[in-house]
């Protein structure tokens, strides 16, 4: 789409399946630098992410995990 964003809402956006994401070759790498992870401290910040961009869709604050769709729900309805 010429650069364009394809989705602009959440109401749009379909998430990729496991059958369509490409095919990973995963490799780990000898290092003599100190250990820190193997990918896990990018994951810290998606909940929050998440979180984040419910509350600017729909304005309702979600903060405990998991983030479902009764809760997002539930908090829309003031019960959350």
């Amino acid at each position: 789409m010429n650069g364009q964003v394809k989705d602009v809402n959440l109401d749009t956006y379909a998430p990729l399946r496991i059958a369509d994401t490409p095919e990973l070759d995963i490799r780990f790498v000898d290092s003599v630098e100190v250990p820190v992870g193997l990918g896990e401290p990018a994951t810290t910040v998606v909940a929050p992410a998440i979180a984040n961009a419910i509350f600017r869709a729909v304005g309702v604050r979600l903060r405990h995990i998991p983030i479902t769709s009764a809760a997002v729900l539930a908090a829309l309805s003031g019960k959350g």
